[in-house]
């Protein structure tokens, strides 16, 4: 007799989840976080459980850096923790740019948000102002 042990869904990554925020959360989040970038991603990898993002170094739009240099710019990877073990709808096209928060965890650069950014949608734009007026 075989048990059939009931199929999980597989659980979606934290940075992955949609919050629903408006624009003055995502504007609150991007001040508690050390970093928030527009990227394209140039290429995924998996290592030790973790999602390794390396994005397009010609598609970057820097909103926020927190004690980083250029030289750590150039060589930017982004990391998305135990990204084996949940899934991330939000970034199912390899192609489209998205804005990218997180924090500097020893040296890494970990996602905490990560949203698809939606060309001509309002609320990127009004994003994109209040990121660049904003003060934290």
């Amino acid at each position: 007799m075989l048990l059939h042990s009931p199929i999980k869904a597989p659980k979606v990554c934290d940075a992955c989840k949609n919050k629903g925020e408006d624009d003055n959360e995502i504007v609150e989040n991007l001040c508690k976080n050390d970093f928030a970038l527009k990227i394209k991603v140039k290429e995924i990898s998996y290592i030790n459980g973790d999602t390794k993002i390396i994005p397009d170094s010609k598609s970057k739009t820097i909103y926020k850096l927190n004690g980083m240099t250029d030289r750590d710019l150039k060589r930017t990877v982004l990391w998305l923790k135990d990204g084996l073990q949940c899934t991330c709808d939000e970034m199912n096209d390899i192609q489209a740019p998205y804005l990218v928060m997180g924090q500097r965890l020893g040296g890494n650069l970990v996602i905490t948000s990560l949203k698809r950014w939606q060309k001509g949608q309002g609320e990127f734009k009004r994003i994109s102002r209040s990121v660049r007026k904003m003060q934290c």
